[in-house]
Parts: structure tokens; C-alpha cells; sequence
């Protein structure tokens, strides 16, 4: 059994009795901050000890001492965790106790706390709002938070909201193991930076699914740069006790230009010309903390799209065609998907007004290098118009 924190500065009323032990007060003093206890204690030599407890504690530390009493399974997650900070405890302690007594509780209500999941490698921090624990379930009131200074997937201005309740297996306090019999959690966010491009709005409701054991959203929504994203999203353990996850997204009407002009490069550079539409897909599978996607499949279409002006050598090729167009692409479609850290285009399809060509390639994802075979097709081409030189 793990030892008790120690009490210090102690002042209490306790009156005992042979079946019996009243606590009337009980005050003392836990790492400088105040705690008290109160309730009853009936100790029972050859019955099972039983007790009717209310535990309080304000601005008390999170530290190795504190989980330690927790019940064993709830501790090692607790632990996994890395909390720090200071949080308002109320217990409501009951086994086996009479009618009388209120149900087992613990309430934690966070105070600007932190927490670093070691299996999710993405830190908060500012962590407010209110914990409920019981036999049976995990409440999660009012739960606030923004992203630490080193995570890598959420700007630090994003103010992050979960409420919602996790379900306990039975007996999942009494054994070895945390286990899960359901959950239902809502995730809200005002601003995510995923590499480095950002989604606003974003609310997904997370469901817990016991039989395969995954956490799985159906409803995954958010507006990204004057356009709208929708998907889901899984996140499973496996066998190998990795985190891995699978994320489905559809997107519409998202502006090229606002895109591909949010970079946090600085040398980044920008093409006032760069316009259009995107819409498409995206797949992706991978274990959590990995940079890079171990599989996947993206599609794109751009419309009324305005890449660049046209360079010396496509005005050279294009001096049989009728007076050009400012821009050399207005369309584009990109059937792609991602294997062993590379980004494989099966088909890209390029088309304007003078020139158009098809073609298919690779990148990769490590480096961004990219090898690009494209071919000339026609295309909008006028009927009087010669062939050019690309096209012979």
C-alpha cells in the first residue's frame, strides 16, 4: 500500500468509540496548503473496515505523494500524464458505508494546470475547469487549455474545450488495469496550425468504442482559410502498444492563395498571383509522434486558378498561338498517395487557356524534392491556331 502524504501542523476532534471512530475535525497541513478531513470510521476487527470520508484541500500541488493515493490503475494513468501545477481537491470517500453517506467522488478542479502525455507528444498548458471521478465514470466540465510552447501541431493561441464523459469498465477500479467500457467527448478549438496551416472553428465529438477497443469521431468539422473541412478520425492502440491513427477529410472552396501565402518560413515566397479554389481529399494512417505519414491517398482540384505569369521560354513555344493569356494554368487535378515517405502523383492534369499537359512523378517528404514528368496535350486550343512547338 503506498504511504499516506505527510500531515503536518495538525488540530482535530475525533471521538472514539468501540464500533466507531467520528471525526469532527481534522485539519492540518499538506506541503504549506490546507486540508481537512471529516466522517466516520468503522474499523471492525473481523468485518471489513468501512468509512464514510469528505476530504478537502485548496491549492495543493500535484506531485508523486498525491497520485500515489489514488487507487492503482487510476494512478498509472494519472502518472502517465506528468501533471504539474496546483488544483482544489474534494473527495468524497465511501466504502461499503451506510445509505447516508454520498456516493464515492472526486471532484478536481484544475487551476492553470499542465499535462504531457508521453504516448501523445503534444503538451498543454493553462489547463482549467473541473474533473469529476467516480466508480462508474470520468466527467469532464468546462475543460480549458491552450498548447505549450513546444507543440509542434497547435499554435500557443489556440484556447482548446473538452467536455463530455468516459465510462469505466466494471471493476475497472479494483483491477490492474484502466479499462474503458464507453466514452462521449466533445473537442473544440478556435484556431489549429497543423504544419504550419491553420483551421479555425474546429469541433469534433469523440466516441469511445469498446469492442476494438478506439477512440473514433464521425463528426469532424472546421473552416479552413475561407473553405470547409469535414471528416473523422480514429485513434487506436495496438498490439505492439503503439498509438496509431487514421484521419479522413474532405475539403471545399479553399482559398490557394490565403494557403499557400500562412507559412511561417521566412524565406518563404510569395506569389501574389497564386489564386484559386481547392477542393479534394485527404487519407492519412500513421503512429502518433511520427513527422511523416506512413500511408496515404490525396485528391486536389483547383479551379480558376492563376499560377504565375508566363515565363520567356512558354511565350517562345506558344508564337504560332493567338495572343496569350496573362496566366499559363487555370486548372488543376492531382490524384496522389503517400508510401514509405514518399508523396507518389499517379496523374496530375494541368490545363489553361494555350497550354496544357498531364503527367505523374514523385516527392520526397523528407527532403521536398520533387521529379515531375509532364507531357503536352491539347487543349481550349483555337481551331485556326498552329501547332506549337511543345505540342510538335
Amino acid at each position: 500500500d503506498p504511504i499516506p502524504p505527510a500531515i503536518s501542523d495538525i488540530s482535530a476532534k475525533v471521538v472514539f468509540t468501540p464500533g466507531l471512530i467520528l471525526i469532527e475535525n481534522f485539519t492540518g497541513r499538506y506541503s504549506q496548503n490546507l486540508v481537512s478531513l471529516t466522517g466516520r470510521i468503522w474499523p471492525g476487527k473481523q468485518e471489513q473496515l468501512r468509512y464514510c470520508l469528505l476530504l478537502q484541500a485548496e491549492q495543493t500541488e500535484l506531485n508523486d505523494d498525491l497520485i500515489a493515493v489514488l487507487p492503482v490503475p487510476l494512478a498509472k494513468i494519472v502518472s502517465k500524464l506528468q501533471p504539474k501545477g496546483k488544483i482544489n481537491l474534494s473527495a468524497n470517500l465511501n466504502k461499503a458505508a451506510s445509505d447516508d453517506c454520498s456516493e464515492h467522488r472526486i471532484t478536481v478542479d484544475c487551476l492553470g494546470n499542465s499535462v504531457n502525455f508521453e504516448l501523445l507528444p503534444y503538451p498543454l498548458k493553462d489547463i482549467t475547469g473541473r474533473l469529476m471521478i467516480t466508480k462508474n465514470d470520468i466527467q469532464f466540465e468546462g475543460i480549458t487549455a491552450t498548447a505549450a510552447d513546444n507543440m509542434p501541431i497547435i499554435s500557443n493561441a489556440s484556447t482548446i474545450k473538452i467536455n463530455g464523459r468516459i465510462a469505466l469498465a466494471d471493476n475497472a477500479s479494483s483491477s490492474d488495469r484502466f479499462q474503458l467500457s464507453a466514452g462521449d467527448i466533445t473537442l473544440m478549438a478556435d484556431n489549429l496550425r497543423i504544419k504550419g496551416k491553420s483551421l479555425t472553428g474546429l469541433k469534433a465529438n469523440l466516441c469511445y468504442e469498446h469492442p476494438h477497443r478506439n477512440w473514433m469521431t464521425k463528426y469532424l468539422i472546421a473552416d479552413c482559410y475561407g473553405g470547409r473541412l469535414a471528416g473523422k478520425f480514429e485513434l487506436k492502440q495496438t498490439h505492439e502498444a503503439d498509438l496509431e491513427y487514421l484521419l479522413h477529410v474532405g475539403f471545399d472552396n479553399i482559398d490557394l492563395k490565403q494557403f499557400l501565402s500562412d507559412t511561417n518560413s521566412q524565406g518563404a515566397h510569395h506569389n501574389s498571383y497564386t489564386t484559386g479554389k481547392m477542393s479534394g481529399s485527404l487519407s492519412i494512417a500513421t503512429a502518433v509522434g511520427e513527422s511523416l505519414p506512413r500511408i496515404g491517398r490525396c485528391r486536389l482540384q483547383i479551379t480558376n486558378m492563376q499560377v504565375g505569369k508566363l515565363s520567356p521560354l512558354t511565350k517562345l513555344l506558344q508564337l504560332k498561338l493567338t495572343e496569350s493569356e496573362q496566366f499559363a494554368f487555370d486548372r488543376m487535378l492531382v490524384d496522389s498517395y503517400i508510401k514509405n515517405n514518399k508523396l507518389f502523383f499517379k496523374h496530375v492534369d494541368l490545363a489553361g487557356k494555350d497550354l496544357a499537359f498531364n503527367g505523374s512523378g514523385s516527392m520526397d517528404l523528407q527532403t521536398l524534392n520533387i521529379n515531375l514528368v509532364l507531357f503536352a496535350r491539347g487543349h481550349h486550343r483555337l481551331a485556326t491556331a498552329q501547332p506549337s512547338v511543345l505540342q510538335s
